[in-house]
């Protein structure tokens, strides 16, 4: 009878690295390019949501929807006073 070896007999080295090791990518993407921001992520996307919301509000005749919509709207623009807080720094890191 002939002698038979297993698979896992004939590996060589390179297989015996760790099933957990992060494969080297050959072509990493640019660190410099960025996807756009959502609408929701920016001072004057949230300030129009307020605006949208505040609209919503004064043309609701249910006062509980007129009070949510308020509520949103008071959320937003706390939101985009943020964010325009953080693109002040951000700018001024960068002129600086």
């Amino acid at each position: 009878m002939a002698e038979q070896t297993s698979d896992w007999a004939a590996t060589d080295d390179s297989a015996l690295k760790h099933a957990g090791d992060p494969a080297p990518q050959e072509n990493p993407p640019p660190a410099a390019t960025r996807s756009p921001r959502k609408a929701e992520d920016t001072s004057e996307g949230c300030h129009a949501m307020a605006a949208n919301d505040r609209e919503r509000a004064s043309e609701n005749v249910n006062e509980r929807m007129k009070a949510v919509f308020e509520r949103s709207a008071s959320a937003w623009s706390t939101r985009g006073e943020m964010f325009k807080r953080l693109e002040a720094q951000r700018e001024s890191r960068n002129d600086g």
